[in-house]
């Protein structure tokens, strides 16, 4: 009997696998602009915001043509003006999350989770909203629910648990969970497990697959066809997000989105802004997978701040109402600010040698990393 119970269990066992690789092997639709209908850039985060009027995350570029437009202190997608106050940005949310809205829901779990927009900071009540929200079909929900259950942050830890919330949400095309699924099957020593996952999700344009891939290559864990697949693929995905109004709004730099604002008159505050930039963040916990997505959403709001600091002063207000008329009139020069990573030279490995390198310390947000 127990011969029998053990081969059932390694049945299910392999039909999970099958169905894992088969599986999510596209990014799922509202990884989609509403506006141009492409795929957003990874990390999203960096490249796109979401407003709580219609929780519906609208890239860069579209943004962008909003503002020459005209559109500076409503939503692009439904026009809906932007609150310029917590209060009435959390009753936003709030009415969205009284009608079922599984964005909404997963969105007030985040508020809850870093004390957010006048919320005390309580994450086992952020850990009941994911848990509705990925009830009613959050993939978002699903990761976040992941790593809190991995990591055994603000609930009691049940890795078990946590790997079976990043493989629903990596059989619907989450990039995060599946890069997730890749760190837990090297760390146990599974690497060509481990190389299958990644090669999924670099093939979707997760930046920090490929440099696991790579890393795999050298220690001689994939081989060197794996390796150009996984780039080429990288390399297609990430041409496949762009655009010229993306490309312009890249140039630009993010924090000019929140300074868009002040020549329709209307000024959002400093919380307000890192918001609606960082609305998908994950937990800043003792230990955690490191992605890129935390590394951007960190980052950007760092900019905004460090780019409201320097308004005061009347010579940068003075440059950036020449940037910005520019802009309206369609005439702005390329401004350097980063962007894409340049597939042409492989980007170097930073993980460390050993598989505790793929679960690494993270910062909280007045840190250093990030």
């Amino acid at each position: 009997m127990s011969d029998a119970g053990g081969s059932a269990d390694l049945g299910d066992a392999q039909n999970l696998e099958r169905r894992l690789m088969a599986s999510g092997l596209d990014r799922p639709e509202g990884d989609r602009c509403p506006i141009c209908f492409d795929l957003v850039g990874l990390p999203m985060n960096k490249h796109s915001s979401i407003n709580a009027c219609c929780m519906k995350r609208v890239c860069d570029g579209c943004g962008m043509a909003a503002w020459q437009r005209g559109i500076y202190d409503r939503c692009p997608f439904c026009r809906t003006n932007v609150p310029n106050d917590n209060a009435s940005h959390l009753a936003m949310i709030q009415k969205r999350v009284s009608k079922g809205d599984a964005a909404a829901i997963k969105v007030l779990g985040d508020g809850y989770c870093h004390g957010e927009l006048g919320l005390a900071k309580n994450v086992p009540r952020a850990v009941e909203l994911w848990t509705e929200a990925a009830e009613l079909g959050s993939i978002n929900a699903q990761f976040q629910l992941g790593l809190v259950y991995y990591t055994g942050e603000g609930v009691e830890e049940d890795k078990a648990r946590g790997i079976r919330h990043w493989q629903q949400a990596a059989m619907r095309g989450d990039v995060q969970s599946r890069h997730g699924l890749g760190a837990v099957e090297h760390a146990n020593g599974n690497h060509q497990l481990a190389v299958q996952h990644w090669m999924i999700s670099a093939k979707m344009g997760y930046e920090d697959s490929l440099n696991c891939i790579q890393h795999m290559f050298k220690e001689g864990h994939a081989t060197r066809a794996q390796y150009a697949e996984a780039l080429l693929g990288y390399r297609d995905a990430v041409e496949e997000t762009k655009s010229p109004q993306r490309e312009e709004a890249k140039r630009l730099g993010l924090g000019l989105k929140d300074k868009a604002a002040r020549i329709g008159r209307e000024r959002r505050t400093l919380s307000v802004v890192s918001w609606s930039r960082g609305l998908e963040r994950p937990v800043q916990y003792p230990q955690a997978v490191v992605t890129s997505s935390q590394r951007a959403s960190h980052n950007s709001t760092t900019r905004i701040q460090a780019m409201k600091d320097r308004a005061v002063q009347s010579q940068v207000e003075r440059q950036f109402t020449l940037r910005m008329g520019k802009v309206l009139k369609g005439l702005s020069a390329p401004m350097s600010t980063g962007g894409y990573v340049d597939v042409s030279e492989v980007p170097k490995i930073t993980l460390k040698d050993s598989s505790e390198a793929f679960f690494e310390v993270c910062p909280t947000p007045d840190g250093d990393g990030m």
